[in-house]
Formats: structure tokens, sequence, C-alpha cells
């Protein structure tokens, strides 16, 4: 969706921290909204139960990953606006708990 000079690209992919789960990217800005679904410190916001659909969680961390080294900043849901570092550091953690490859196909 684009309205004046930004581009949103926005994808629901179905319930992982909350049924309103929602990543924004503004390519124009290099910002991306990741909502709860993770912090630079503690633990993934991923819902217990998302664990039994892991299609969920991959999809949605697979386009974080997309967008990731165009993002300057990083903007969850609560706590501090996060750096492209600690999106990786996070990403890096959620992919070796759950066994997901480090990198995008």
């Amino acid at each position: 969706m684009t309205t004046g000079d930004a581009t949103f690209e926005m994808i629901w992919f179905g319930e992982a921290h909350s049924n309103s789960d929602i990543l924004v990217f503004v390519p124009e800005l290099k910002i991306l909204f990741t909502g709860d679904l993770l912090s630079s410190y503690g633990r993934p916001g991923f819902r217990v139960d998302v664990d039994k659909a892991p299609e969920k969680r991959d999809r949605a961390i697979r386009w974080i990953k997309q967008r990731k080294d165009n993002s300057e900043i990083i903007v969850n849901g609560h706590g501090q606006i996060l750096s492209v570092s600690d999106l990786d550091s996070f990403l890096d953690k959620i992919s070796s708990l759950h066994g997901l490859p480090l990198t995008v196909n």
C-alpha cells in the first residue's frame, strides 16, 4: 500500500503473539515494525501453541529476515527501539532454539 511518499508493506501471517499480529515495513524510512514478536532481551513473543503450527512462526521470521538488511530502525511492541544488531541477535537466538536456517532462501 502506498500513501503519499511512503510505501507500507504489511503482512498478517496468522496468530503468533495475539490474533492481531501484523508486521509492517516502510522501505523509504527504513523502519520495520515487529510488534510483540521480538525484543532485544528476553524470549520471543510467540505463544506456545504456535509451536504446534511452526509455519506461522517461520513465515514471520522469513519475512523479517528479508527486510532486515534494508532496515535501520526496528520498532517492537514494548521497550526500546531496536537496532539491526539487536534484531540479528534475536533472529540468531530464535533460529537456534527452533532449528531454523540463519539465512533467507
